[in-house]
């Protein structure tokens, strides 16, 4: 479980500027959700915060238990809490695909008939494994993001965070990789997804969904109950899937 008490974060080039204003949730273990708002709502930085990249300014993030702001604990909330940013290019550093997979085996010193294993399996499972010896550099947008979360998985967290994962991709790309993360029920079992996202049709495919405004919670629910408050939503700038405009429509 990860809980987040009365978080508020501020850079420190601007202290008197909260990008996160107070916030109180908690993330269930087993149950997928997704975070929506609008530009500059805060939906990057509480990721961030979830996994101890960034460290509250006051109140906490506590993962399993854990404290992200307590460097004695933070190895562990990032060994729970993985993380895929939005762009694959930014994340990916090593000089072969199948050594991208085993970089983070390889840090938290997994044995190596084991990291064999896992790197083969997951490989196999995302479709990359007749690019194993390739640079990952010559890959398609689509399998770099696919790359970059097989090289997180492989390290078993029990969280995952992605980062607006589809943003930069093509529609076939950007099923792809909700069809692995999300869809997928074998992944979904082993791991805890966070979405980040900016397209509302994304969220159908998560238990939760919920929506920043102004660094705060602004509605937090099922999909379908955030949804029905589709004028709510327009004032700060979040839409609604095309289905629903379409229902609303034929209504």
């Amino acid at each position: 479980m990860i809980e987040i008490r009365d978080l508020y974060f501020s850079y420190p080039e601007n202290k008197d500027r909260f990008i996160l204003n107070g916030i109180d949730l908690i993330i269930e273990e087993g149950k997928s959700v997704s975070i929506m708002g609008a530009n500059g709502s805060g939906k990057t930085t509480l990721a961030r915060c979830l996994n101890g990249l960034f460290r509250p300014t006051r109140g906490q993030v506590l993962v399993d238990g854990l404290n992200t702001a307590n460097e004695t604990e933070n190895f562990e909330v990032r060994k729970l809490v993985g993380m895929v940013f939005q762009n694959p290019d930014n994340q990916i550093v090593s000089t072969t695909v199948e050594r991208e997979v085993a970089f983070g085996l390889e840090n938290l010193g997994i044995d190596p008939a084991e990291m064999h294993e896992r790197v083969k399996n997951v490989l196999n499972d995302f479709n990359l494994s007749e690019y194993m010896f390739h640079s990952p550099h010559y890959l398609s947008g689509g399998e770099k993001q696919l790359l970059a979360v097989a090289a997180v998985l492989v390290m078993r967290p029990k969280y995952l965070i992605l980062d607006e994962p589809t943003s930069l991709l093509d529609p076939f790309s950007r099923d792809r990789i909700l069809e692995m993360t999300l869809r997928n029920g074998k992944f979904v079992r082993q791991v805890t997804p966070i979405l980040i996202t900016q397209f509302p049709e994304e969220t159908l495919h998560t238990e939760r969904l919920i929506v920043l405004n102004q660094g705060r919670v602004f509605l937090d629910g099922s999909p379908e109950e955030v949804f029905e408050h589709r004028e709510s939503l327009a004032t700060i700038g979040v839409g609604v899937p095309i289905e629903w405009e379409l229902k609303e429509w034929l209504t």
